[in-house]
């Protein structure tokens, strides 16, 4: 069994939203291993930068931060797949841009260092939708100046998804995806939605930089949550096609 490592931020929202995807994809739920990382990602690149850039294994990077021995035991394991799953955190003090366009670049294959999702504003994006409408999904997005993890919560509360998650189905979960693959189309203003394009133009780096762009011109940030691209970046070329009904 090729096991899968997820390094998150927090110790529950990704955790649950994780779990319930396991438990509906049967064949995943084995294969995952979490690793809550429980501060955020410019943390993480201080905690890169003092292990060493050159780094080649980031279980080892993980050792240091170990707290507990059932934690040093789960990165002894081999995992053929790393995704790491953080939030944008453009409130943070230590936000920089620079730093992510870093990360990024360090973490672009998941056979490998793993791969970086980035979640816009943060993780509870995935809620911040009135059941999966596209043409208001694609509008919504956060004042940086009022971009505090309890005001986003709040609002999400208010106008976001009201579905318990311990009764998401895969219907959700395509929905879910579908939402936030076609607003990353939008927003990159390509409007051919086929895989090629998926690997081409939705890149980490292209995102952050439209995503910057809304930053600099008009002190807003889009929701967006890239995590729930997981399982096209799992499963490929085939599961793309069967979610937008792309013959091949």
């Amino acid at each position: 069994m090729k096991k899968i490592l997820l390094i998150v931020e927090g110790a529950k929202t990704e955790v649950d939203l994780f779990s319930r995807l396991g438990d509906i994809y049967g064949d995943l739920g084995d294969k995952f291993s979490f690793f809550s990382y429980n501060t955020n990602i410019y943390q993480l690149y201080r905690n890169i930068i003092a292990y060493g850039k050159d780094f080649v294994d980031t279980q080892d990077v993980l050792k240091k931060m170990c707290k507990t021995n059932s934690e040093k035991e789960m990165l002894n394991q081999k995992f053929a797949y790393i995704y790491l799953i953080f939030d944008y955190d453009a409130q943070d003090p230590s936000y920089d841009s620079d730093k992510l366009k870093e990360l990024i670049d360090l973490f672009d294959e998941e056979t490998e260092r793993g791969l970086l999702f980035l979640n816009y504003p943060m993780m509870e994006s995935y809620l911040d939708h009135q059941n999966y409408n596209f043409n208001k999904y694609k509008k919504n997005e956060i004042a940086l100046q009022k971009l505090n993890g309890k005001y986003y919560k709040a609002l999400v509360k208010k106008r976001g998804f009201k579905k318990p998650l311990i009764k998401y189905d895969e219907i959700d979960f395509e929905n879910l995806m579908k939402l936030n693959l076609k607003k990353a189309f939008w927003l990159v203003n390509c409007n051919d939605l086929t895989y090629y394009n998926y690997l081409n133009k939705l890149t980490n780096i292209h995102i952050l930089e439209i995503i910057l762009e809304k930053v600099v011109t008009e002190n807003k940030i889009p929701v967006l949550n890239t995590s729930v691209y997981f399982l096209v970046s799992y499963y490929g070329k085939k599961y793309f096609n069967k979610l937008f009904n792309i013959l091949e």
